[in-house]
């Protein structure tokens, strides 16, 4: 289970995806990982835990694509997929 929320803002004539943030907690392990993706500075900081305790690991990485998202192109968000740099 979790949530992902998506920020456009518009530039360059749409509205462009300039953050992307996800949560999730496996039920049956306690795992969580949180995932967000700054699209200007094209940044990802991934942090993963557990429910169990306060203990969490950081990591940061660049986006493996450039690409410029738009609300058209991530359509409903079901399956976006940015850090694999598609949508389904």
């Amino acid at each position: 289970m979790g949530t992902t929320t998506y920020s456009f803002r518009w530039q360059n004539g749409a509205f462009e995806l300039i953050g992307y943030d996800s949560n999730s907690v496996m039920r049956n392990s306690g795992v969580t990982e949180d995932v967000s993706i700054n699209f200007s500075t094209g940044n990802v900081k991934r942090t993963t835990g557990n429910i169990e305790n306060d203990a969490e690991k950081v990591t940061w990485q660049k986006l493996p694509s450039s690409r410029r998202w738009t609300i058209d192109s991530v359509g409903d968000g079901a399956e976006f997929d940015p850090l694999h740099g598609h949508a389904h």
